[in-house]
């Protein structure tokens, strides 16, 4: 468990795209069964495994910034101040 955590923290971006690669493609498996749509063969799979590592970039660097972004908001008078309390 610790080679994770350490992997997580050494590699932000890369443990991001991996786990989005895989649990996003997962969902997709998931939800193509249940609607009945047949299933993910080849390159449909390799297609979702890519955009989902693609996805994974922008919304690490989203949660990321959430500390910043609540903090400029609490500064433009958008958020209360008990937002930074982490109350919410």
């Amino acid at each position: 468990m610790n080679y994770y955590l350490d992997f997580v923290k050494g590699y932000p971006f890369l443990s991001a795209i991996i786990q989005f690669a895989i649990l996003g493609t997962l969902g997709e498996i998931v939800a193509t069964k249940i609607s009945g749509k047949g299933k993910l063969r080849g390159i449909e799979l390799l297609y979702k495994v890519l955009i989902w590592a693609f996805l994974a970039i922008p919304i690490k660097i989203a949660f990321i910034g959430f500390e910043g972004f609540v903090a400029a908001l609490i500064l433009h008078g958008l958020l209360p101040e008990i937002a930074a309390s982490g109350f919410f």
